[in-house]
């Protein structure tokens, strides 16, 4: 079980129940991934024939549970526009904690939309629901602080994530660009070029006209519909005042700066190397009496350097 803490998801009242399109917008980007880079095969499959190859095994399913039934609608309608050749349709299914006791599924993501307010945090057997449901792994989407409260149902289980590192902070999901599907900027400031996997167009694969549903049966990772690697628990802010481009700029910089600070250590070791070797013979040897071998190939990684 781990919990990824949605930095700038933020509640939104609708009528009397509550969404938070930030939350939503990372789980549509968590399913995605899921079903490209997860081995998301079928807990029955792998009980039954435990040595098999995973080839023969069926697909597994994804479960995401919410409270409120508002954010249920959005996370439907975000849901809704995954491409069949993202993902196999049927896989995932939306619900309200209420409406999920009886089901169970692979991997289970419990969306906490409501990040002010006390919401179902000391309603124990709620959380008991949600957090049982999976066969898997719990995914739990939410904002960390709404975890901190004392004497509460929730707070033990955020102490008991805390203590194993299970905590991962994201940012940026408040926007996501339309053009090449990163979190952090819109499309009016985009400047990624996306090469779509079906047709070569400049558009996500997702927008594809031309894409072909992914109708596998039996479980195998769907290939990427586009060439934009997607890490969804990176960071996708840019900061105020900063455009992508001058990102991508100091991205370009740190790298540059990282492989200079290792040449200049290799250039350190190879010339304490030969620093060494040129000691009278004396002074080179060990206390064993033997002549140490100068670093070959620190030499000739200061030489193709």
């Amino acid at each position: 079980m781990i919990l990824v803490d949605v930095q700038e998801g933020a509640e939104q009242k609708v009528g009397y129940s509550y969404t938070d399109p930030g939350n939503a917008n990372f789980i549509l980007a968590l399913v995605s991934r899921l079903a490209a880079s997860t081995p998301l095969y079928s807990v029955q499959s792998f009980m039954e024939h435990p040595e098999a190859d995973t080839s023969t095994y069926v697909w597994g399913k994804i479960l995401v549970i919410t409270r409120y039934k508002q954010q249920k609608l959005l996370l439907e309608e975000k849901l809704s526009k995954l491409s069949s050749a993202e993902i196999p349709r049927g896989i995932v299914s939306v619900r309200t904690i209420d409406d999920s006791p009886s089901h169970q599924a692979e991997v289970v993501i419990c969306d906490l939309a409501r990040s002010n307010g006390p919401g179902f945090r000391r309603d124990l057997k709620r959380l008991a629901v949600m957090t049982t449901r999976a066969q898997g792994m719990t995914i739990l989407v939410g904002q960390e602080a709404m975890f901190a409260v004392k004497n509460s149902a929730i707070s033990e289980l955020y102490d008991y994530l805390k203590s194993r590192d299970s905590i991962v902070k994201v940012s940026g999901w408040k926007v996501v660009c339309s053009h090449c599907l990163i979190p952090g900027h819109d499309q009016t400031t985009c400047q990624n070029k996306v090469v779509c996997s079906f047709c070569q167009g400049d558009h996500a694969g997702r927008h594809c006209m031309e894409a072909q549903p992914f109708n596998q049966a039996t479980f195998a990772n769907v290939p990427e519909v586009d060439d934009i690697f997607r890490p969804i628990f990176s960071s996708g802010k840019v900061e105020k005042g900063q455009t992508v481009k001058k990102v991508k700029h100091q991205r370009v910089q740190a790298k540059k700066e990282s492989a200079a600070n290792y040449h200049a250590k290799e250039a350190r070791k190879l010339t304490q190397s030969f620093y060494s070797y040129d000691k009278p013979a004396d002074a080179n040897k060990s206390q064993d009496g033997s002549i140490p071998q100068i670093p070959l190939a620190s030499i000739c990684l200061g030489v193709m350097k």
